[in-house]
């Protein structure tokens, strides 16, 4: 289940960027997710929120600095009322700085991100 996500995540990320002006640089980019007790990561919200936070992070100007260095995350998935919290933090033998190491997104119950905070 999870590569599939990946999978869409990623294929989301190309249609993605093929629409947009800017270029970005594809950036390996691995998300372990955790969820927490009461969060079904098979629902649509939450696998639509997933799908949007690694398409957000991967185009992100602080990752893309990382473009050519493995970029990987712990993240945590937490119910909030009617929303899901999002926590992701780099191993901690990770080599990029911390600029790109911690994150933060809450999703509404549509799976649409209402907001992103990336590093600390």
């Amino acid at each position: 289940m999870k590569k599939l996500l990946l999978l869409a995540a990623l294929a989301l990320l190309l249609v993605g960027c093929a629409k947009t002006n800017k270029e970005f640089k594809f950036v390996p980019l691995q998300i372990s997710w955790h969820a927490a007790e009461g969060v079904d990561t098979d629902s649509k919200s939450v696998s639509t929120c997933m799908v949007k936070v690694t398409n957000a992070l991967m185009q992100s100007e602080a990752v893309q600095k990382y473009a050519d260095a493995n970029v990987s995350y712990d993240a945590d998935i937490a119910v909030k009322v009617d929303a899901f919290a999002f926590k992701g933090e780099c191993p901690a033998d990770a080599f990029v700085s911390d600029e790109v190491c911690s994150w933060t997104a809450d999703c509404d119950a549509q799976g649409e991100i209402v907001n992103l905070k990336i590093g600390k």
